[in-house]
């Protein structure tokens, strides 16, 4: 008698472990991952714009961001909830850069309300439209 009480078990565990998420859900997307700039609303050519480096977001755990805005690294926060977005780039270095427009990349980073999935691809907007497109970094 014990031993049909124990192969329901062992199969709901086989099942359970098994069992794959269907969707990844937003934090899981952002998290623990870093974000290279691909375009930005008013910027041309990206290496022109960004000469040292290519801008980047890093989404961790915990709400905290950190990132690169082409000449200098910040420390930050994020706030999401379901597509609503906010970023808070924080304490930043102060190098100084010539040529680049970093004023751009955080003001516009300043400016997101919202980001949408297009793929693989990171899209951060606002009520406007499309702000900024981010590839993962591989």
């Amino acid at each position: 008698m014990k031993a049909f009480r124990v192969i329901p078990i062992i199969f709901l565990a086989v099942v359970l472990a098994n069992c794959k998420p269907v969707q990844k859900t937003a934090v899981g997307f952002l998290s623990n991952k870093t974000w290279v700039l691909e375009s930005i609303a008013g910027s041309g050519d990206l290496s022109t714009d960004f000469q040292e480096e290519i801008p980047y977001l890093t989404f961790m755990e915990a709400g905290r961001l950190s990132g690169g805005s082409g000449c200098n690294v910040f420390s930050g926060i994020y706030k999401l909830e379901d597509a609503s977005l906010e970023l808070d780039p924080g304490a930043m270095t102060q190098k100084i850069c010539h040529g680049v427009k970093e004023e751009l990349f955080l003001n516009t980073l300043k400016g997101v309300t919202k980001f949408k999935k297009s793929g693989d691809w990171l899209v951060l907007q606002n009520e406007s439209g499309d702000l900024m497109k981010l590839s993962p970094k591989e």
